[in-house]
């Protein structure tokens, strides 16, 4: 029997490594670990998604995945209608898109702060909904490029294009988004966040170091193999991706569609009305009445959870129980604020107007380098 060699030994124990690791995950989800079904299949596929960015850390994996599902909720991205007429034209656009992918490289992904949308497409929409349409555009193709093991083992790189972005049509809020997504709460390996030619204004409010396009497109030449056939026009090069706009759209909807996919429970065909589980609170309006005289708190509550789809019918609830809330403390604020205002010393007023006052400090992003963790850009 012939020794074994010491790749041969290395390559055992990367896979044993995996195949452990990989059962951990599983039985701290409480997922099948051994079964053959389709399901279980999807349940490996998607630990190894959060366990290769992790370098295999069960427990980092673990919150990661728990931190992941938490931001797709609280920004309703956990349940996209992929049919969205919005949606298709913002996938379409060139706003944004990834590059070719390249064998051991990264995959190179780009992003356009400006508003390339047709705006009279989305002339009906609010502000909020064209940041939601914008934000489902790039995690939709995110979640598709990250199907691919090989984008999992090599990461990707994040372009993010200031080039003729005036502040009028910068939106710091999906910004600030964006970037919080990609700060540890995105399940790929994120190598560099390249900023390109960032306006004076968005300098000094990140503290950035500016990239000229003739720069980005040097080092998408020099260190990452591409032709100016793979360089999209606005970095110098020859690659028109409105071209590809449909065939892009395409790919995400049959990738998203697929039963098989890790992304396919995220994403639905029929348009989907978000439900709203909250408290009603009722009130005996004759109660109440005698209690504004008596200073008794005789209101009766029911607590009941209700599926509503109307955000008339939640902003009353919320107006009802603001109204139960301040008329019931009303009193006892005035005297409290009364007694300030005859105790507090200017000092003290003082004080208190400089904490409110406290603005958090703008984030340091600097390009070409990896935003680490503990960076904050809320």
């Amino acid at each position: 029997m012939m020794p074994c060699s010491p790749c041969m030994i290395i390559e055992y124990d990367v896979h044993e490594l995996v195949r452990s690791e990989t059962g951990n995950f599983l039985k701290r989800m409480g997922w099948p670990v051994n079964s053959t079904t389709d399901e279980a299949r999807m349940k490996w596929k998607i630990a190894m998604k959060f366990l290769i960015p992790m370098k295999f850390d069960v427990n980092r994996a673990i919150n990661l995945y728990r931190t992941y599902e938490n931001v797709r909720k609280a920004e309703n991205l956990d349940r996209i209608w992929i049919n969205n007429p919005h949606l298709i034209r913002e996938i379409q656009s060139n706003k944004f898109f990834t590059l070719r992918q390249l064998p051991n490289q990264p995959l190179n992904v780009y992003f356009t702060a400006a508003h390339l949308i047709d705006i009279t497409s989305t002339n009906s929409l609010s502000q909020q909904d064209r940041e939601l349409i914008s934000l489902q555009a790039l995690i939709c193709q995110l979640d598709v490029a990250t199907e691919n093991m090989e984008v999992q083992n090599t990461g990707l790189n994040f372009i993010y294009d200031m080039q003729n972005c005036s502040a009028s049509q910068f939106d710091m809020n999906l910004s600030r988004k964006i970037l919080k997504l990609l700060q540890g709460n995105y399940p790929a390996m994120v190598k560099n966040i390249f900023i390109i030619s960032a306006p004076k204004w968005f300098k000094i409010a990140y503290k950035v170091m500016m990239y000229t396009s003739d720069q980005m497109r040097d080092v998408l030449i020099t260190h990452y193999n591409y032709s100016l056939d793979d360089i999209p026009i606005s970095l110098g090069g020859s690659l028109d991706p409105t071209l590809n706009g449909n065939n892009r759209y395409q790919t995400c909807l049959s990738t998203v569609t697929n039963s098989q996919s890790i992304c396919h429970s995220y994403y639905s065909l029929d348009y989907q009305p978000k439900t709203t589980t909250s408290n009603i609170l009722f009130f005996n309006t004759d109660h109440h009445h005698h209690h504004h005289h008596q200073n008794q708190d005789t209101a009766s509550t029911l607590s009941s959870t209700i599926t509503t789809t109307s955000p008339k019918s939640l902003v009353a609830i919320v107006a009802l129980r603001r109204n139960h809330e301040s008329s019931s403390s009303s009193s006892s604020q005035i005297r409290v604020r009364k007694r300030e205002s005859s105790s507090s010393s200017d000092t003290d007023k003082r004080l208190r107007s400089n904490e409110n006052s406290i603005e958090e400090e703008s984030p340091i992003i600097k390009p070409l380098t990896y935003i680490p963790q503990e960076i904050s850009i809320e």
